[in-house]
């Protein structure tokens, strides 16, 4: 949805009448209309990524009939996936009655995770679709790298809508590059394309609801993605790259862990 459009649609909610009569509603409550329906354009792109991952797994598992102990793992995932998606419509369904729709929300669930098991997910949620567009996707992840403390899912589909934008900014040949690495207390995952790259004038932009370049896009996946990262402390930056564009998401580690490995680092330097 363009600006033009945005503001077009936000104009003509002042021209509501009732019966023949200007309608009741106070710039509050307009505000409040404005806020839910934003809500919900977020929601179903999130419920849509949800329902693809879910018949990603569908696919696999009826691929495997010979092995049924994986073939319940997949069915395990699509669950998951489900399950998820009831969790948004039910925010949406309580946002429609809250006084204060921006109150309403998922709250994040951050556990210890480790960073090879999220990129593994998003690769197999993502492998099938850049098969088909001929786009190669290329992982680092050190098997060392510490445990993080997010929510699992956040990440995941944060990593989806990168993944998948990253094919999207490409062509037929081109290679998706995925790198995970330790910055002193974070660990940062980086997505790579080999697109054109984002122009200057618009990388101020990238994070804002409904901005897009794609005739297609929706403009909410780089501001959902970061906006449900920062809820437990993550982060989605962009930052310069030689070609295409790079994000990173940039994730906290377990406190633990930080201790341990100052406690290795130490001992090291003593050595």
């Amino acid at each position: 949805m363009s600006d033009d459009s945005v503001s077009k649609t936000k104009a003509s909610t002042k021209l509501v009448c009732v019966a023949g009569k200007p309608s009741a509603y106070t710039g509050m409550a307009l505000q409040r209309l404005a806020t839910v329906g934003e809500m919900a354009a977020g929601i179903v792109h999130q419920a849509r990524n949800r329902m693809t991952g879910a018949l990603v797994f569908s696919q696999l598992g009826q691929r495997l009939n010979d092995n049924p102990e994986k073939s319940s793992d997949y069915f395990s995932k699509i669950e998951d996936e489900l399950h998820r998606c009831m969790e948004l419509f039910e925010v949406l369904l309580a946002a429609t009655r809250s006084e204060d729709p921006l109150s309403v929300g998922l709250v994040a669930n951050p556990s210890p995770r480790s960073v090879a098991g999220i990129v593994t997910i998003a690769e197999c949620l993502t492998c099938s679709k850049l098969g088909t567009e001929g786009v190669f996707l290329q992982i680092d992840v050190p098997e060392s790298l510490p445990m993080v403390l997010v929510d699992g899912n956040v990440v995941v589909q944060a990593m989806l809508n990168l993944i998948l934008n990253a094919m999207q900014a490409g062509s037929k040949g081109n290679v998706v590059r995925v790198v995970a690495s330790r910055v002193e207390d974070l660990i940062e995952i980086a997505v790579s394309d080999e697109g054109p790259g984002i122009p200057t004038e618009n990388r101020e932009s990238v994070f804002e609801t409904f901005f897009t370049t794609k005739a297609s896009g929706t403009g909410l996946g780089l501001s959902t993605s970061r906006e449900q990262l920062r809820s437990f402390g993550a982060d989605l930056v962009l930052v310069e790259s030689r070609k295409g564009a790079t994000f990173v998401i940039k994730l906290p580690v377990v406190e633990g862990e930080i201790e341990l490995q100052q406690e290795v680092d130490a001992r090291g330097v003593m050595l």
